[in-house]
Parts: C-alpha cells; sequence; structure tokens
C-alpha cells in the first residue's frame, strides 16, 4: 500500500519521503523533516500506530498537516476520532487521495 500511495502522490507532482515503518521516519533527519507538509500514514502500523506518529511528528515540524488512512480502524477507532488529523478510509481513488492532499495543503495557505 505505501508504494502505491508514493507513486500516485509522485504523478501528481509531489515530493515524497517514504520511510518503511514509524520507527524510520521518526529517526530521518530534521533537515527532511522540516522540509516536510504533509504526513500521509495508515493508522494501523507495527510498532507505534499512525496517530502516535503523527502526534511525535507534528510536536517537531511545525504546520505539518496529517492524513491518516485506513481500511478498517479496529480498536483505533476512538483514537482517530479524537484526534485532529483527517481520515481517508480504503479503497481510494488517485483523484481521492488528491483531492484530500490539496484540501489538506490549501488549510495551511489561509
Amino acid at each position: 500500500m505505501r508504494a502505491a500511495i508514493e507513486g500516485s502522490l509522485v504523478t501528481l507532482g509531489y515530493a515524497v519521503w517514504s520511510f518503511e515503518s514509524a520507527e524510520s521516519a521518526l529517526a530521518a533527519s530534521d533537515d527532511v523533516l522540516q522540509g516536510a507538509q504533509l504526513l500521509v500514514s495508515d493508522v494501523r502500523l507495527p510498532g507505534i500506530d499512525g496517530v502516535q506518529l503523527a502526534d511525535r511528528l507534528t510536536a517537531t515540524v511545525p504546520g505539518l498537516r496529517v492524513l491518516l488512512v485506513s481500511g478498517y480502524l479496529g480498536e483505533h477507532e476512538q483514537q482517530v476520532e479524537r484526534s485532529r488529523y483527517a481520515l481517508l478510509t480504503k479503497p481510494f481513488t488517485t483523484e481521492g487521495l488528491a483531492r484530500r492532499c490539496v484540501e489538506l495543503l490549501r488549510r495551511s495557505e489561509t
């Protein structure tokens, strides 16, 4: 799924940094993280989940917007509902992904 989302975002013209795990994203250099405008993460990840990843990254990257994706929230449902992050449910189209990304990135411009 990560590769498909990455490919879609690159096709849409976005610069993308892709990480194989939440831990590798958290270990990324400050230069990479400070240049980030949008985090796209699955909710259900091994180790720390997508909401925890978003919480940690938004604490260190000012203005970072977050788009969580999930096909099944399960035990994460209340956690996602309490978060301030956008949610895109699977399955979704490239157009749906693009629409949500543009919407979130435009929020910072106003």
